[in-house]
């Protein structure tokens, strides 16, 4: 049972070898941030499913795309391993992306391949980013380590850390273009896909 009064440490660890020689494992645990965002995804999950019963197009491969999508939520919030969870991450794009392609609207297989395109382009930065960190912490520490409390070990001198902050936030604003980009992001990506969902 989950105690709120130790919120902040990990509760409920369960740890298996995975990939031992890189020390990479399949953890799962649940803290008082990932608690609240279980409970909200099985709240919502079964009101999404509500909100679409009137669905009979392949009614069960839809009902297990969402159980499919339910899990890799879930695991997202529950992994203590980096690359368990960018797997739960990839997993929880592809149903729906079969969601928005199969059981959209008019212009369902656009929106898909919009949100196909921005997420698979997110996913190869953040992949990029996770390698960088957990080689940043074999070259800090002689070891590998791809858990993600370890990760906060890891650290850097001041001035790089100051460089790199401000041309990440350079980076960031530029990559966003401000505030028309990030109006045409919102509604070429965001907007679109999950509009045409339905």
């Amino acid at each position: 049972v989950f105690d709120g009064s130790q919120a902040s440490t990990m509760q409920l660890l369960f740890t298996a070898p995975w990939i031992p020689s890189y020390r990479i494992q399949f953890g799962l645990g649940i803290n008082g941030i990932s608690f609240p965002l279980v409970l909200l995804t099985k709240l919502m999950v079964p009101i999404a499913i509500l909100a679409s019963w009137h669905e009979t197009r392949y009614l069960r491969t839809f009902m297990a795309l969402f159980l499919c999508l339910d899990t890799a939520m879930t695991g997202t919030f529950l992994a203590t391993d980096i690359f368990l969870f960018y797997v739960f991450w990839e997993m929880m794009l592809i149903p729906m992306l079969l969601l928005i392609g199969v059981w959209g609207s008019t212009q369902r297989i656009y929106a898909a391949l919009k949100f196909f395109l921005f997420t698979f382009a997110g996913s190869v930065l953040m992949l990029v980013s996770i390698f960088w960190i957990f080689n940043a912490y074999q070259g800090q520490f002689g070891l590998y380590s791809s858990e993600i409390q370890s990760f906060y070990k890891v650290s850097f001198p001041p001035q790089q850390t100051t460089y790199d902050v401000v041309v990440e936030t350079l980076i960031q604003h530029r990559c966003s273009g401000g505030p028309f980009l990030k109006r045409w992001a919102y509604d070429t990506y965001l907007l679109i896909p999950h509009i045409l969902a339905y």
